[in-house]
């Protein structure tokens, strides 16, 4: 029997496989600019790689499962807030780590094989800046799964020169789902630590009903941004995020309270993983969210066991010092 891989290589590893994954994207995508990137406080966002690695084995299982049970289907990847795709950390001494976001991830899945990756790619940034690098990073990507010959993803970013509004553009979304001939299953990510995405946007992702397929044909990733909402409880966002009033509901139960408005628009199956910065308090919880004939679901399964297990007591402080081993300036962790 095969030894069980502990916490500490499992968390080296994947660090590891997201900076060699990362890597190769750069080559393709050949350079980011200076502000191009997502860019954070020099020592901030570390817990930021943690979320990417979660998504990126996530997807992975996803893709895998519904590849096999779906065939024929259509396979889609919603991003609605997804910067320019590239983020950008660095310590207290000057060195830095590139490494891809949701989309730019999602892209690269295209690169291991036939029919391995997403056949259309929707993805958003209100900046337009960021939604220009967006694209061509998307575009060098899907060049070269063509080059390989492999079949390659459709791209839908708004190449304008405006600002759009991804409550906005789910619209556009939608309407070209609706179109496509033939049965549509997408996986959709709403990273919402801004709480820019209302209830009433993912409720719209979820109603839709064409020829061929039905909005609930899908699962969703949420970021429910604990931190954030605590610190704005009074803010004019929080009722529409929420799709409900929230003065009568205890702030201790706003998470729950969010959970049950999912679950009424058919997410019955919700695994929780919270993702913490670990030095400032902040932390936002991940919510994988599947629709209510798939209680099998395997990839919740991932989620359920790294919560319990492989991240209970890891933070961003351990990706930043396990970031340190990674690149030889540091032996142990703590």
């Amino acid at each position: 029997m095969a030894k069980k891989q502990s916490n500490f290589d499992f968390h080296l590893s994947w660090l590891k496989y997201l900076k060699k994954t990362s890597s190769n994207i750069k080559k393709i995508i050949e350079k980011c600019p200076e502000g191009s990137c997502y860019d954070r406080d020099p020592g901030r966002g570390w817990w930021m790689t943690i979320k990417e690695i979660v998504i990126m084995r996530y997807m992975s299982i996803y893709l895998k499962i519904i590849r096999r049970k779906l065939p024929h289907c259509r396979i889609c990847f919603i991003d609605l807030l997804s910067s320019s795709g590239m983020i950008k950390l660095s310590d207290n001494h000057g060195h830095t780590f590139n490494f891809a976001g949701s989309s730019i991830l999602a892209a690269a899945k295209s690169l291991e094989g036939e029919n391995s990756g997403f056949d259309k790619i929707y993805s958003n940034d209100g900046d337009p800046e960021k939604r220009q690098y967006l694209k061509l990073w998307l575009e060098k990507i899907q060049s070269k799964v063509i080059e390989n010959g492999y079949s390659s993803y459709e791209i839908m970013v708004d190449d304008s020169d405006d600002f759009v509004n991804s409550n906005d553009f789910i619209d556009k979304i939608v309407e070209d789902m609706k179109e496509y001939g033939h049965q549509t299953h997408y996986l959709a990510l709403i990273d919402n630590e801004g709480m820019d995405i209302p209830y009433k946007t993912i409720s719209k992702l979820r109603s839709w009903e064409g020829q061929y397929c039905k909005g609930e044909f899908g699962d969703i990733i949420i970021n429910y941004p604990n931190y954030s909402i605590q610190r704005h409880r009074d803010s004019s966002k929080v009722d529409p995020f929420f799709g409900r009033k929230m003065t009568q509901v205890p702030p201790t139960k706003w998470m729950n309270s969010y959970i049950n408005q999912l679950k009424k628009i058919g997410m019955e199956n919700i695994e929780s993983l919270q993702i913490k910065a670990g030095d400032i308090g902040f932390y936002y919880t991940l919510l994988f969210c599947v629709r209510n004939m798939s209680s099998n679901a395997p990839w919740l399964s991932l989620i359920e066991k790294y919560r319990d297990e492989r991240f209970k007591d890891f933070d961003g402080r351990h990706v930043k010092q396990m970031w340190e081993i990674v690149n030889q300036r540091q032996r142990t962790l703590f």
